[in-house]
């Protein structure tokens, strides 16, 4: 009796097939060089940011913010190659900026002292829109986000690195974070996963969710009822923060970006680079 083939793929699936890698590799080709560099060293030649970062001689954290964009190019061309998905009511938003709150009336050359306490605010701008979406999280948290988003990186990795590490590691895929509800003032999010076929949602606080979603390139959504209620317009942010603040009786500050150079000012000595 003649031993059964093993069926392959037919002729469809074969023109398929070679179609999507076509889509791919034209979504790629497209990509700015360093990005494009990065993402075929990453997901090609299996480099790890610390291996790419040695053999561009860059530091891992620039290259974890080109994957970053690069991901991020290639979510919004891919998007029709995505399975549908059950329609629900959330915004997409994008990791505008981390922003703290700075004494006046210091000089240039004096190291910046924060009023009031030591908090952070991460704004999470809609997509396409000119509403934002201010959230209070914790000073290490905030400092952590914002090395993310300038290019930082740290002599050994933070929780989030440990995070975003241990789930690729376990092939594990975070589909996306949501800040899905808001009770007595305090926001909730959730991680959605998919790891061998299957999908979790992981309860997460905003500020770690956030996290894990810039060093992994997960897109960030809000619920839209949250949006309307505490999205701002764009204009007016920092005017409204100190309005909003749960801290009384604050000395004079302005709302500051936690760029690069306050961050260092403000860690001194500060172990990090770009």
């Amino acid at each position: 009796m003649p031993a059964l083939l093993a069926a392959g793929p037919s002729p469809a699936e074969i023109v398929e097939t070679r179609e999507l890698w076509r889509r791919v590799q034209r979504a790629v080709d497209v990509l700015p060089r360093d990005q494009r560099q990065a993402v075929l060293l990453h997901y090609v030649d299996g480099l790890s940011c610390e291996e790419i970062a040695a053999l561009l001689g860059e530091s891992a954290g620039t290259v974890r913010v080109r994957l970053h964009r690069a991901r991020a190019r290639l979510r919004d061309r891919l998007s029709s190659l995505a399975p549908t998905r059950r329609e629900i009511p959330m915004i997409e938003v994008t990791l505008e900026d981390v922003v703290v709150r700075v004494l006046t009336g210091e000089s240039e050359e004096e190291t910046p002292q924060l009023s009031g306490r030591p908090l952070r605010i991460v704004l999470l701008r809609e997509k396409g829109g000119d509403r934002v979406l201010p959230i209070w999280i914790g000073a290490a948290e905030g400092d952590a986000l914002a090395l993310q988003l300038t290019g930082g990186s740290m002599p050994r990795p933070l929780t989030a690195d440990l995070m975003a590490s241990l789930l690729e590691a376990s092939g594990a895929v975070v589909e996306r974070v949501a800040v899905s509800s808001l009770r007595d003032k305090t926001f909730y999010g959730v991680i959605s996963l998919s790891a061998s076929g299957r999908s979790s949602e992981i309860d997460a606080r905003p500020s770690d969710a956030l996290n894990l979603a810039a060093r992994v390139g997960a897109p960030v959504y809000v619920d839209d009822e949250i949006m309307d209620s505490s999205g701002i317009r764009a204009g007016e942010v920092l005017g409204s923060l100190d309005d909003d603040s749960p801290f009384e009786d604050e000395p004079e500050g302005e709302w500051r970006p936690l760029s690069a150079e306050l961050l260092e000012a403000l860690h001194p000595p500060w172990p990090w680079k770009r």
